[in-house]
């Protein structure tokens, strides 16, 4: 006679699941698909969290005047809470 017994686990510690690449890639894709002119492969597209927020936006070579495509999205879930261009 066989027995098995099969135990499973569960974590209760939630990961986050819109770390700093899933975001980043989120804003990149919405900033392509608003402002597709406004976005240059050769300049950076940068990244940082500030008050639980993640926020990405486009760069400038340096010594150029103009504006840049911006998101805002929540550091917890990527839910999207703004995307604009500045001037």
């Amino acid at each position: 006679m066989f027995s098995v017994v099969i135990t499973s686990s569960c974590s209760l510690v939630k990961s986050d699941i819109c770390d700093q690449q899933t975001a980043l890639d989120i804003g990149t894709r919405l900033m392509h698909d608003k402002f597709p002119r406004s976005i240059n492969d050769s300049n950076p597209i940068k990244i940082y969290e500030r008050n639980g927020l993640w926020r990405i936006k486009g760069t400038l070579p340096p010594g150029y005047a103009g504006g840049v495509p911006n998101v805002i999205l929540n550091r917890k879930t990527c839910a999207l809470l703004k995307v604009y261009h500045t001037q």
